[in-house]
């Protein structure tokens, strides 16, 4: 039976870097050659203080101090909301959406990150992308004056299922256990930063904002094709390439979209039209259309969402097929069938 002692010094070793594990095994096993109590303990509380000593463990804790950070601003914010499952299904959405993130640490088909700039870069934007949203919509309950029962029963969840598909995806082809190439991340980074420029260009060097999506949806398209076309290696590269590309594309559109319509007054359209009383005042008809000019490009994100559930998959069964193959070549059998979807 694990003592209470190898348990905090067990927990007190995973806070070490990996090339001082070592070390940390060391001091497990003068543990178990301890008998006395007292020794045991002393010599607990001395690993555990030599490690916190270690400046990189300090560094290693950030992460997760961030997160509990973060979670504790979003618990906090989100009391303001009076109606308690409203509440409730917003404090969901953080704890997912943290939970997700906090995975992503993990050694498993969400993490860690690997080392290549292309991997590191496309998970950081995505993460960051997905925060905004989140914190745009959070507000956006927190602010809530009426339709209570359907932001809680239904809006949250939707958005918490969206958001936690566009994390998945971001996190499961940028793990080190991804089969996406180096190259072809940064050509789906490309792929899809060519495809937002022509949006931008087509929707946002004039005022107003179109009031369709589809433009969003031929970018997003251009997106899929450009990577497709320039995605090295095989069929399962091309695919990990073209969902990624898509996914972002998809996902930048909206926040950009979102970010205007909330920041640039001017940007709004007047598509309510003659739908909104006459009675509002100027600042009221703003907030009203901020509202319903968004709505065209709920689209985007649905399809993003999909494309991003779609890339999770892929890059989780890719590698175990790779894994598998592999696993196969080992074992001096090939397992037929396995070879169908490159890799290289």
């Amino acid at each position: 039976m694990v003592s209470a002692g190898e348990r905090v010094l067990g927990w007190a070793v995973r806070l070490l870097p990996e090339r001082r594990r070592g070390w940390g095994l060391a001091m497990r096993a003068e543990l178990a050659q301890l008998e006395s109590r007292g020794e045991r303990r002393s010599f607990v509380l001395g690993c555990v203080m030599a490690v916190l000593r270690h400046p990189t463990v300090w560094l290693g804790l950030r992460y997760p101090v961030l997160l509990a950070a973060t979670l504790t601003a979003g618990v906090l914010w989100s009391a303001q909301i009076a109606y308690a499952p409203l509440r409730t299904a917003v404090f969901a959405m953080l704890a997912v959406l943290i939970g997700l993130l906090a995975i992503g640490r993990w050694k498993g088909f969400l993490g860690p990150v690997r080392a290549d700039r292309p991997a590191r870069g496309i998970r950081a934007i995505g993460v960051a992308l997905v925060a905004v949203l989140a914190i745009r919509t959070i507000g956006q309950f927190v602010r809530a004056v009426s339709s209570f029962d359907e932001s809680a029963g239904t809006a949250a969840p939707i958005y918490t299922t969206i958001f936690g598909c566009y994390l998945c995806a971001f996190l499961a082809v940028t793990a080190q256990r991804s089969a996406a190439q180096s190259q072809n991340l940064a050509t789906a980074g490309r792929a899809a930063a060519i495809a937002v420029a022509g949006w931008t260009v087509i929707s946002l060097l004039w005022p107003p904002l179109p009031t369709t999506g589809a433009f969003a949806l031929l970018a997003v398209s251009a997106a899929i094709f450009i990577a497709i076309g320039r995605a090295a290696g095989g069929g399962g590269q091309r695919v990990l390439a073209a969902l990624t590309a898509g996914t972002l594309a998809s996902l930048v559109i909206f926040t950009l979209v979102t970010v205007v319509l909330l920041r640039i007054p001017r940007w709004v359209p007047d598509i309510g039209g003659w739908a909104l009383p006459a009675s509002l005042t100027a600042a009221q008809r703003l907030q009203e259309n901020q509202a319903y000019a968004v709505d065209p490009y709920i689209p985007v994100l649905m399809i993003g969402a999909i494309l991003a559930a779609v890339l999770a998959v892929a890059s989780m069964v890719l590698r175990r097929r790779a894994g598998s193959a592999l696993a196969g070549q080992r074992d001096g059998h090939p397992q037929a069938g396995v070879g169908v979807i490159e890799l290289d």
